[in-house]
């Protein structure tokens, strides 16, 4: 099915038609990189359903 797809995309007339490498505005958004403070680990583990020495608890993978 997708085979036919591409056979049907190859027979459309492109001619006067530029190529393009992408179709969207070029390039990725970016951002600076800024060194931020993290969470203290009490912190981060204040949410967590269950902890031990400063590790998230999980249930053990059989």
């Amino acid at each position: 099915m997708i085979l036919h797809a591409v056979d049907e995309l190859q027979g459309a007339d492109t001619n006067g038609i530029d190529p393009t490498l992408q179709v969207g505005d070029p390039g990725t958004p970016t951002r600076p990189d800024a060194v931020e403070p993290c969470l203290s680990v009490d912190r981060a583990l204040a949410g967590a359903p269950s902890h031990e020495a400063g590790f998230l608890r999980v249930a053990a993978i059989q």
